[in-house]
């Protein structure tokens, strides 16, 4: 995944997030109820013609939140607080 997965403003289909997160499309309906995703900024869908999509600049929040806990959590594992 390139940091172009989700450029320009917009609406990505369920399926393309799927497809560019290397997702089965049911895991992205199920994030849908996780509290921890979205507390990161996962974003609500929205219905078009009776398809999910998602926003294109509410992804690359979410994936910049999501990159930026991860490298919270390793850092913390490697050197802990000191007291």
């Amino acid at each position: 995944m390139d940091n172009n997965t989700f450029d320009g403003d917009g609406y990505a289909t369920d399926a393309e997030v799927a497809r560019l997160l290397s997702k089965h499309p049911k895991s992205i309906a199920r994030w849908d109820k996780n509290p921890k995703l979205k507390e990161l900024g996962w974003p609500e869908p929205i219905y078009l013609n009776g398809r999910r999509h998602r926003s294109r600049p509410a992804l690359r929040e979410f994936l910049a939140n999501a990159a930026h806990a991860m490298l919270n959590i390793v850092a913390f594992k490697q050197t802990p607080p000191t007291i």
